[in-house]
């Protein structure tokens, strides 16, 4: 399995979605990833694994805990993995269950696999058997021979020589020579017991036959070749057992050798932990202060979202009084007004009565 492409949204510590191009490796053959711890090294191969099996690589972590706590609502979670197979093209995308932050109900897991005719598998249950019949494994054996995870790596070496045959058998495709091999063992014992049978025929012949002196001589040169034959088969048996505990110790030795990498590996871990002693204690300790920041920064988010509200409400406070301050200035206006009515009825008054005189004098010179 050849990965081409790998996209990741809103999984783990990645709260955005990214894309990996694996393609642009393919012509060095080899390459690593690497990077500063808590950098996302180990989510990646998390996401692969998640993305064929809906499990991450370890024990440690479990996929309902795979959205990235500090994503936007708006950005959903899933993992999608471009790959090749036998040179046949497979596409599938995975979202575990999780929850969205003001939600009663989670999101629930979804997988879709794209096969290279274009046919599309649907359903968890569905997409898991397609996966397992396509690679010829299951997770726990793609996680042993494919994808080995930190502190898990020593699982497949001291497995039970059932378990690691069957692992190895399903990985390389040898059931037909398992079959062939058991075949063989039937021929090989038919074959046998006609020899032992055509040996006993012949015995009892020599028994019933009357032998002269030229058949005694025969008899002494068959009872030679059967003594050399029997000297053979010795001598093979010998090489045989020889050759195989030759084998058994080679396998022990093999077996040591591993053993004692592995104890130099772990010896060099802890001479890298105590070494660094310090700096874990103080990196752990960062990451404390660091989880402490993110609820402080939670909190003033949400100060600063009510901070913003007080000072809206000042804001409006400011326009309704201006708004009242002008509305009293009206309102004295008015009532200034209002006072002037008498004063405005007695002019009015003494208007019409001066007209009433200017109306009758006005008469009095027509006449």
């Amino acid at each position: 399995m050849v990965p081409n492409t790998l996209i990741i949204s809103a999984f783990g510590p990645y709260r955005n979605t990214i894309k990996i191009d694996f393609e642009q490796f393919k012509q060095d053959g080899l390459f690593l990833i690497t990077g500063p711890t808590g950098s996302g090294k180990t989510m990646i191969f998390d996401a692969i694994t998640f993305a064929l099996y809906g499990v991450s690589s370890g024990s440690e972590r479990s996929s309902e805990h795979f959205r990235c706590d500090s994503a936007d609502i708006s950005v959903a979670t899933y993992v999608e993995l471009d790959f090749l197979l036998h040179n046949d093209h497979y596409i599938i995308r995975r979202s575990p269950k999780y929850f969205i932050e003001g939600r009663k109900t989670p999101k629930m897991p979804t997988a879709t696999l794209t096969l290279p005719n274009k046919k599309i598998v649907d359903g968890l249950k569905e997409v898991n058997a397609k996966i397992k019949e396509i690679l010829g494994i299951d997770e726990k054996q793609f996680k042993q021979i494919a994808m080995i995870a930190q502190g898990e790596f020593t699982k497949l070496i001291y497995a039970g020589s059932e378990e690691r045959e069957k692992v190895l058998r399903n990985l390389f495709k040898t059931n037909d020579l398992v079959y062939l091999e058991e075949q063989l063992k039937e021929k090989v014992k038919e074959y046998r017991n006609k020899y032992d049978l055509l040996f006993s025929q012949r015995n009892l012949l020599e028994a019933s036959l009357e032998l002269n002196d030229q058949e005694l001589d025969y008899q002494t040169y068959l009872n030679e070749l059967k003594i050399k034959l029997s000297s053979d088969e010795l001598v093979y048996q010998n090489m045989d057992n020889e050759y195989n505990q030759v084998s058994l110790q080679l396998n022990i030795t093999n077996l040591n050798n591993q053993r004692i990498k592995q104890l130099e590996s772990l010896q060099a871990k802890l001479e890298n932990y105590l070494n660094n002693q310090e700096y874990y204690h103080s990196l752990k300790e960062t990451i404390i202060l660091l989880k402490k920041a993110l609820e402080i920064q939670k909190d003033y988010q949400e100060v600063k979202k009510i901070q913003s509200k007080i000072d809206e409400l000042l804001i409006l406070n400011g326009h309704n009084k201006e708004k009242l301050s002008c509305t009293e200035q009206e309102l004295n206006y008015v009532k200034a007004d209002y006072l002037k009515i008498d004063e405005y009825q007695n002019k009015r008054n003494n208007l019409l009565l001066q007209l009433q005189k200017n109306k009758e004098l006005k008469e009095t010179f027509k006449d």
